[in-house]
């Protein structure tokens, strides 16, 4: 693995993190936000944003330097810059930036919910957009960017909701973290039929229905060693929903423990999902 492969990961996977941590304060802001917590949420809010915008404008000038193949200089050759730009690439970078400025702006209207909601929802279409604008799924038709689009936006909401959902959990009382928590697992059901519906699409799209040749292939293993891992995620989901939650206080440290795991699952996943997008393919 060359050095700028391992800078393409390492900048994706520190995007990716930011936008799950962007998507999931904006969407526990929206939809199960509590007051004990609201400070740490915005702060929350801030962190996704920066990262965002630092890392996605790092992992644009990341592949410039690749195509340069000029050192570090070549990161800066802006020429090659901009012909990357007016590609995929720079449309998936510049929704990206734009959706972190609009959401760094939706934090000075938090006392305007309206408003606050609506800017939340271009966030999530702009981030959403972003993942269905380049990438082998993007040529594959409108209904495998939609897609790819849905299953994105879902999974970094998820992923980005269980750092507040923990905080939740440690400051507010155990009827009302059990309340919230009860909610999430409501909505969350909604979000796992998305991932899956999603998900099996593209994977037929991706395999032209030969579900063998995934099977066989590299980057057929990695989808399957991804999909172990999300198993995972949604065992530990149907958990916390169905036995550990209803439980409360009784459970807390047990739920406290399944948050925890749940959070290194989902780091997991994204980094197979960088890997798959970075140094493999589906013809591979």
């Amino acid at each position: 693995m060359s050095g700028w492969e391992v800078l393409t990961l390492l900048s994706k996977l520190g995007s990716y993190g930011a936008m799950a941590a962007l998507a999931g304060a904006l969407f526990m802001r929206t939809c199960l936000y509590s007051a004990e917590v609201g400070p740490w949420l915005r702060r929350y809010l801030w962190v996704g944003c920066g990262g965002t915008l630092v890392m996605s404008l790092l992992a644009f000038l990341v592949q410039v330097g690749a195509l340069a193949e000029n050192g570090v200089a070549g990161m800066f050759d802006w020429p090659l810059a901009a012909m990357l730009w007016s590609s995929g690439n720079g449309t998936t970078t510049g929704l990206r930036l734009l959706a972190a400025v609009l959401a760094l702006l939706s934090s000075v209207f938090l006392s305007r919910h309206s408003l606050y909601c609506w800017l939340s929802v271009a966030v999530a279409g702009l981030i959403a957009a972003s993942f269905a604008s380049s990438g082998h799924m993007a040529t594959q038709g409108s209904a495998a960017a939609l897609a790819v689009a849905l299953h994105a936006l879902t999974a970094l909401i998820w992923m980005g909701s269980l750092l507040p959902l923990w905080q939740h959990l440690r400051r507010t009382q155990s009827n009302r973290a059990a309340a919230l928590l009860t909610r999430f697992g409501e909505l969350a059901g909604y979000g796992v039929a998305v991932l899956l519906l999603a998900g099996v699409f593209m994977l037929w799209r991706i395999s032209d229905g030969h579900w063998q040749g995934l099977v066989d292939s590299v980057y057929g293993q990695s989808v399957l060693i991804k999909l172990l891992l999300v198993g995972g995620l949604l065992l530990l989901a149907a958990l916390n929903r169905w036995q550990l939650v209803p439980a409360l206080p009784a459970s807390s440290r047990a739920l406290d423990l399944s948050l925890k795991v749940e959070k290194l699952l989902g780091l997991a996943v994204l980094l197979v999902t960088v890997l798959l997008t970075t140094l493999m393919g589906p013809e591979g």
